[in-house]
């Protein structure tokens, strides 16, 4: 957590993504990167407290000080279910650490409060159910409220089909037990290379959780009528996965490797048993 002062004079300086690339060679991961940004946007709209609240209970967490407390994960996620919030992921997702790391902070203080106290905070600039909450900034880089940002990423798309996407994204989100694929620990496109069997095997991984003992990778499908199981799973879905998964195995020697495949539409996580990927490491092809 490299701080809020670097974050945002490098945003002035260089702009969004220039400033999200500094804060990763400093040493900040994905999440952490977007993080800290955003807590940037939150101290320039007008919330500068909260938002070095939020950093000092990051480097809590970081400094192995602090942890969060399953309850108050749980509160949080119920208060910002009960808010209609189409902003982009990214955004929602570093909101939603925000409101986590200050609750940490306040926790250690004995000044926590209630989980939808640090949702309005967090969010920001966001309009959620037609009120806007903060200050009048740009969450990271960009305006935050769907209408504007869908319209320019999806142009071409009716007004209920870009209201459809946000809601799928934020159901993807919102469900606990893929909470560890969106959190700090996990890698987001990650670049896998290695050689196996004599072939070059190279692609980037949507998602990547490395620990101790496994690893698991998980690939994003965008499909708008996803597999309702394994056996619907196509086969070049099952190839490219058992890419990944051959490659992993040649980068982290002695580790179990996990594959996954994350269906956004629906939103479905359908995992990959290790006889079935074995089965498709045979038909690697150099197109993988």
């Amino acid at each position: 957590m490299k701080g809020i002062a670097l974050a945002t004079a490098a945003r002035q300086a260089a702009g969004s993504q220039a400033a999200l690339r500094l804060m990763r060679e400093l040493g900040e991961n994905d999440f952490e990167a977007s993080t800290t940004l955003h807590l940037a946007d939150l101290a320039a709209g007008g919330n500068p407290e909260f938002a070095r609240k939020a950093a000092q209970g990051m480097q809590l967490v970081a400094a192995g000080k602090a942890k969060s407390d399953p309850a108050d994960a749980i509160g949080l996620s119920d208060a910002f279910r009960k808010v209609d919030c189409a902003a982009p992921p990214p955004v929602l997702t570093a909101a939603r650490s925000a409101a986590e790391h200050a609750m940490i902070a306040d926790t250690l203080t004995g000044t926590k409060k209630n989980p939808s106290w640090y949702r309005d905070q967090a969010l920001g600039a966001i309009a959620v159910n037609g009120r806007q909450f903060g200050g009048p900034t740009q969450l990271n880089g960009a305006m935050t409220t769907a209408p504007r940002w869908l319209a320019r990423q999806a142009a071409a798309l009716t007004e209920d089909a870009r209201a459809e996407i946000a809601t799928s994204a934020l159901a993807v989100l919102d469900t606990p037990e893929w909470a560890e694929l969106f959190g700090p620990a996990a890698l987001a496109e990650v670049p896998l290379a290695a050689t196996v069997g004599g072939q070059v095997i190279a692609g980037t991984a949507d998602r990547l959780l490395v620990t101790a003992e496994r690893v698991l990778v998980v690939d994003f499908k965008t499909a708008q009528r996803p597999p309702a199981a394994l056996d619907e799973v196509p086969q070049s879905t099952l190839r490219q996965m058992a890419a990944y998964v051959a490659a992993l195995e040649a980068i982290f020697p002695g580790r179990r490797i996990e594959a996954a495949v994350l269906y956004t539409h629906a939103p479905r996580l359908i995992a990959l048993p290790a006889e079935v990927v074995e089965r498709h490491k045979p038909t690697l092809s150099a197109a993988q």
